[in-house]
């Protein structure tokens, strides 16, 4: 079952192959099936920026290693390199879940470094910038004290950011001695309703070997997080992203993860994002329960919300951005913890978010815009600034 409409299906389903998703993309998944000629080929020297780009080097390094297929030093050394990280990553994560565990808070693992220690064949395939975990609202300042004693220190200070992170912020970022990066997320993004992440814990499950009180998300949780996630980065969209939902929907009985990603989309009213990014990985792997969830969803949407699937059939998912959503989403009359802040914040920030992104000895209009021109590509505005009051 595709993303169609009743009435043309074939039609609509060539539509959907044409625009949806890129040739380079499923030259991709068939590197990541095994295809030996594929595998040859993504790993030369000259495909290197593009594998590397949709975040997939580890694992078709991986894969070409299982094949017995020669891997240039280059390629090598990015895989040390990612071992290297992953055991980096789970080093830190030991300290904070045994932390965590010691002061009785609840947490659990969201995102990228969840799904590659449960979700993927080895670890280093899912690449992980950070760290991301989960924990109630309410246990946020304690787990700030507890990470401040494990020397995680926190990338934004100021009175305006601690008003944002009270106000309108969903996650709390640290950064260790060694570089590494830590998010405390006890929210989750604007698009998402208020209730939803009170919710996570009930479905997770308890998981001792990450700390006495770790959890892991449902897969249907975990699925839900990965597709709304997906559209928090803007075009071009790497092919993890989708992969990330693939590899979820291993996770437990095919028809089960359908019915309950589809439930949760509904209850929450997450049809659009989830719709979209279910379609774009069914299209990539048509034997999973991706297709199921976007068509069962379909008939949920609002007006507003049928035309960016409209575009997204013409133009594919890399011409929806985060913005069409959030507004498609507004005028349909969904609900989301931004509501209507999410439009004004677009053009005005909140001082929070300025104060973190720009350079604090400069006056302070001067670093409003200055953010502004960062964020909508203005070179020319933001390099004056910079000529004017000193590099950033």
């Amino acid at each position: 079952m595709s993303l169609t409409s009743p009435a043309s299906p074939a039609s609509l389903r060539g539509r959907i192959e044409s625009f949806f998703v890129a040739e380079s993309e499923r030259h991709l998944v068939r590197g990541l099936a095994g295809d030996p000629q594929a595998l040859e080929e993504l790993l030369s020297d000259s495909y290197a920026p593009a594998v590397m780009k949709h975040r997939l080097g580890p694992a078709l390094a991986l894969r070409g290693k299982a094949l017995g297929l020669a891997l240039s030093d280059a390629w090598n050394r990015r895989l040390r390199l990612a071992i290297g990280r992953k055991m980096l990553l789970e080093h830190h994560l030991s300290a904070v879940g045994e932390a965590l565990g010691k002061a009785e808070i609840r947490w659990l693992p969201i995102k990228g470094f969840d799904l590659g220690s449960r979700a993927y064949d080895a670890a280093e395939e899912r690449p992980a910038g950070d760290i991301d975990i989960f924990v109630d609202p309410s246990s946020l300042a304690r787990a700030r004290e507890v990470l401040a004693d494990l020397g995680w220190v926190s990338r934004a200070h100021g009175r305006r950011f601690e008003s944002f992170l009270e106000d309108e912020g969903y996650c709390w970022q640290g950064r260790n001695k060694d570089g590494t990066e830590l998010e405390v997320h006890f929210r989750l993004w604007g698009m998402v309703p208020t209730g939803y992440p009170a919710t996570l814990f009930d479905a997770a499950t308890e998981d001792p070997n990450l700390g006495s009180t770790a959890y892991r998300c449902h897969p249907a949780d975990a699925y839900l997080l990965a597709a709304v996630h997906t559209w928090m980065d803007p075009p071009p969209r790497p092919l993890l992203s989708w992969w990330d939902l693939e590899r979820i929907s291993g996770l437990c009985p095919s028809d089960r993860l359908g019915e309950e990603v589809a439930g949760r989309a509904l209850r929450w009213q997450l049809q659009l994002p989830v719709l979209l990014a279910a379609a774009h990985a069914g299209e990539l792997w048509p034997d999973g329960p991706h297709h199921k969830i976007a068509a069962s969803l379909r008939a949920q949407l609002r007006a507003t919300e049928r035309q960016v699937v409209r575009k997204a059939l013409r133009q594919g998912t890399n011409r929806i951005t985060l913005g069409s959503l959030t507004l498609a989403r507004l005028l349909a009359r969904r609900p989301s913890r931004s509501g209507v802040r999410a439009v004004w914040r677009r053009i005005w920030a909140h001082p929070g978010v300025v104060e973190r992104e720009t350079p604090e000895a400069w006056p302070w209009m001067a670093r409003r815009v200055f953010y502004l021109a960062k964020r909508e590509g203005w070179s020319r505005a933001a390099g004056w600034l910079e000529s004017r009051f000193g590099g950033v």
